[in-house]
């Protein structure tokens, strides 16, 4: 038995460990965090409870690494966004911010609830957004380098300011989809006006290294 606990855990990358993740987003949606179970976690996954131990030591390690993918799926959002224009990277980049907060609002949502009373909650949170406003911050200051931005508040406030409507905007779309792509437009106009970015800026291509931190 101690043999077969350890072997998924070479694979701790692989097929089983995503299933546990993909069926633990669903659970906590569903249930919340001080209502799932480590036997709610393996009946969703249709797998044993052991098997859940193999990965996981706890329903707490469980939601720290759902909290964690989430927040790489973040950071990803700047290695597929388009950095020919400032304009492009933008709308890339704040498009998909807004479709991946919509994806994942159930767990995003369950730990905002947690924070209120769980530091260790808490400092999830703050891994899943700080990161990324920090390169968001980054971006609208080489922006102002470059003379094709003039924030109306501080770069780091526009940060807040954009991540805080899309949490809002997310809420929206998650109950009525048909507005995604209108609320999508209305974000870039919101952050053209904070930053104050004009409207078409396709002719304006920064170097390679001025575009190395994307808007998310």
């Amino acid at each position: 038995m101690a043999t077969e606990a350890r072997l998924p855990r070479r694979h701790s990358e692989g097929g089983t460990r995503q299933e546990i993740l993909d069926a633990a987003a669903r659970v906590f949606r569903r249930l919340g965090y001080a209502r799932t179970t480590i036997a709610d976690l393996a009946g969703e996954a249709a797998v044993s409870r052991p098997t859940i131990y193999a990965y996981f030591g706890s329903k707490h390690e469980v939601f720290r690494a759902l909290a964690q993918r989430v927040g790489q799926e973040f950071l990803a959002l700047q290695e597929r966004a388009d950095v020919s224009t400032p304009e492009k990277t933008l709308r890339t980049t704040l498009v998909a911010y807004l479709d991946t907060y919509v994806r994942h609002l159930g767990v995003l949502t369950v730990i905002a609830h947690q924070a209120l009373s769980d530091p260790e909650m808490r400092r999830l949170r703050a891994e899943i957004h700080d990161r990324p406003n920090r390169r968001h911050t980054r971006f609208i200051e080489r922006l102002v380098a470059q003379g094709v931005a003039d924030p109306a508040v501080p770069p780091a406030v526009v940060s807040e300011v954009i991540t805080g409507v899309v949490m809002r905007f997310a809420e929206e779309a998650a109950a009525s989809p048909e507005r995604r792509h209108e609320l999508g437009e209305q974000l870039i106009v919101a952050h053209r006006r904070l930053t104050g970015m004009p409207g078409g800026m396709g002719k304006s291509r920064p170097r390679e290294e001025e575009t190395a931190d994307a808007v998310r």
